[in-house]
């Protein structure tokens, strides 16, 4: 099959149907589909008979919001290089939850994790599943309206901001009759790139909560412990 093709150089990027993280579903993790050499081989291998609308916008997205939080915290003016670090790298990911089979109730399609990303951009056809664990402990259903995105903060960011921003644990449940499919843009740094908090941010009442990383540091990290919750404070916290 055409998209067995796809195969990616890193964890969760490529083809994949047998990740235990996603069951029941089909994904691509693509890297840097903003870099025209990196989308067109991907578009000549899904497509030898061409398509050059393969494109999206949602990177500029990603700035924007970013420098939305920055000027919010009254830092833009000294931190615009640093936004660009932070969203210098994406990975884009088409995924499809199938229906579930010979049942009327939900099922996990992906286990409870938060993201590793500054910025996750999240956009769907019709079919909801997205829950967000409130700290109460129950799962609350995330509706990302139609021709909308939806956007969550991830590990990174959080991290960045001291705190002050966290990233929800979430995951994937459906249900219902037809198959759920997403586009999702998980916005980072490159993997030399210091992750380090502001000192504006740092203060009486938030004191320092995450020591300097690099995130291919961390990253290396995650891939020993998986999804466990909780694992930025475990490899960062201080």
């Amino acid at each position: 099959m055409t998209k067995t093709k796809s195969i990616g150089k890193r964890a969760y990027r490529g083809y994949s149907s047998k990740n235990p993280t996603l069951p029941n579903s089909q994904t691509f993790g693509i890297d840097d589909t903003f870099d025209p050499n990196e989308a067109r081989s991907f578009t000549n291998l899904m497509w030898p008979e061409g398509n050059p609308n393969f494109c999206s916008q949602a990177r500029e997205l990603s700035s924007c919001i970013l420098k939305m939080i920055m000027e919010g915290f009254g830092l833009l003016e000294n931190y615009i290089s640093e936004i660009k670090e932070l969203c210098r790298g994406n990975d884009t990911r088409l995924t499809k939850y199938p229906l579930p089979k010979e049942t009327n109730d939900s099922v996990i399609t992906f286990v409870p994790h938060t993201d590793k990303s500054n910025l996750t951009i999240i956009s769907q056809n019709e079919v909801q599943g997205l829950q967000l664990l409130q700290k109460s402990g129950n799962w609350v259903n995330l509706n990302v309206p139609p021709n909308g995105f939806a956007v969550m903060v991830g590990d990174i960011l959080q991290a960045w901001s001291n705190g002050r921003f966290k990233a929800p644990i979430h995951r994937v449940a459906i249900r219902g009759n037809k198959d759920r499919y997403v586009f999702i843009l998980f916005s980072f740094p490159r993997e030399e790139t210091f992750i380090k908090v502001p000192s504006e941010l740092v203060d009486e009442d938030h004191p320092l909560r995450y020591k300097t990383f690099t995130y291919e540091d961390f990253i290396n990290f995650i891939k020993t412990v998986g999804t466990k919750l909780g694992a930025l404070d475990d490899f960062a916290g201080i």
